[in-house]
Formats: C-alpha cells, sequence, structure tokens
C-alpha cells in the first residue's frame, strides 16, 4: 500500500508533457497519392462525383505546388474575350484548373457529337490537346519519381500547355453553340411567318430539331402540316 501511494504521488508531480508537434502539411505528392489512384496511368478521371471531387483535388494541390514555388503563370489575357457563360467559369486571370479541361485533351477528341451531328474541332485546338497531355504526362512522371528541379519545371510546361489549349478549346466550344443557336433563331424566323402549311423549310427544320432535341427517346422526323391544317 506504501509503495502504490508513492508511486502516485510521483506521477502526480511529473512535468505535464508537451503537446505532440502538429504533422506538417501534406505535400503535392502525399495529395496525389492519396486523391488519385490512376496516376500510374496518367489518365485524369472525372465521370461521377467521387472521381471529380478527388481529381479537383490534386488539380488544386498542383495550383497551390505552383504558387508556393513561385512560379510564373501562363498569360490568360485571352479570357476577357470569352463568352459571358465562360466568363463566368474563368472570371480573372489565375490558373484555375478544371478537370474537365484537361480530361476533353485527354480524349483527344477532334470533334464534339452533340445531338446527333458532330462539330469539329479547329487544329489549333486538337494539337494543343495532345500538347497538354504530353505535359501532363511529364509533370506525372516527375512526381513520381523525378528531382526537384524536373517537378518545377513541369509544372511551368504544364500551365503553358493548359493556357494554349483552354484558350482555343473554349473559344471552338463557343463557335459551336453560336452554330447551334443559329440553327434555332432560323427557326424561330419560319415561325414568325406563320405559313406553316406552306413552308417546306419550316417542316424539314421542324423535324430536324425534334429528331435530335429528344435524347431520351426517338424523335419522329416525319411530321407535316397535314395535321395542323385539320387541327385548324
Amino acid at each position: 500500500r506504501r509503495r502504490n501511494r508513492g508511486s502516485r504521488r510521483a506521477q502526480a508531480h511529473q512535468a505535464p508533457q508537451a503537446p505532440a508537434a502538429p504533422a506538417p502539411p501534406a505535400t503535392l505528392l502525399e495529395l496525389a497519392i492519396a486523391a488519385i489512384p490512376q496516376l500510374e496511368t496518367g489518365v485524369i478521371r472525372y465521370d461521377g462525383p467521387e472521381w471529380q471531387a478527388a481529381s479537383n483535388r490534386l488539380l488544386q494541390a498542383v495550383e497551390a505546388e505552383t504558387d508556393r514555388r513561385g512560379l510564373s503563370t501562363a498569360n490568360r489575357s485571352y479570357r476577357a474575350q470569352f463568352q459571358l457563360n465562360y466568363q463566368q467559369l474563368f472570371p480573372d486571370q489565375s490558373r484555375s484548373y478544371r478537370c474537365d479541361i484537361l480530361g476533353a485533351a485527354q480524349r483527344g477528341a477532334t470533334a464534339i457529337p452533340l445531338n446527333g451531328t458532330m462539330y469539329p474541332l479547329g487544329e489549333p485546338t486538337v494539337l494543343a490537346g495532345r500538347a497538354l497531355s504530353m505535359a501532363w504526362l511529364e509533370f506525372v512522371d516527375s512526381l513520381q519519381g523525378g528531382s526537384e528541379e524536373d517537378l518545377g519545371s513541369a509544372l511551368e510546361c504544364l500551365d503553358d500547355a493548359w493556357a494554349t489549349f483552354e484558350a482555343n478549346y473554349v473559344n471552338d466550344l463557343s463557335t459551336i453553340e453560336n452554330q447551334i443557336r443559329t440553327f434555332v433563331n432560323h427557326l424561330a424566323m419560319e415561325f414568325a411567318k406563320w405559313e406553316t402549311s406552306k413552308s417546306t423549310y419550316l417542316w424539314v427544320r421542324l423535324n430536324k430539331l425534334n429528331a435530335v432535341a429528344n435524347i431520351i427517346g426517338k424523335g419522329r422526323s416525319d411530321m407535316n402540316g397535314d395535321v395542323l391544317k385539320q387541327a385548324q
């Protein structure tokens, strides 16, 4: 009993232990390994909320590491010429890496399918996409086994290639959207004339619009003015 009381008194007089030092912030490499298992292939994924969140975490880590190193940012003044909807996505000249931009480059597509129609991408966009894909793979290689100097160089090359592709790709998307808008505007002008039973052009346009706009089922393309005449 005396030994127990003495032991308790000794413990009571021990100096309090110093709190454990906070863990250092995760490095870019640690974030990449934790967030992106597909780094083994180098291909970014964003098909589904979990992959998209993980990919965005990696890209945010890439931006943070680039800023930490004080590396220069590629000129993004071209964003001032974007259409309003894209200016809202890219409101300033910061890097603003997005996984859908990188994913578009890595798909290597030469055209975009929309409502049954293939809209070609410009050659500068296709070439810039290949350059961005290569820059990303070089970044992944340097991340997994390169020197600090290699990683810094890869980050700068990645940012330059990213800005070039982003500028061309978004401009192509805007052009495609304008083409689709023109089709709908022409259709609206025909409606304004309202000689529906006589306008072959209008029914051709309506059939095309109905056929491609129905993305769930099969849109009919055999309509004509007979039913409308009977209804009137």
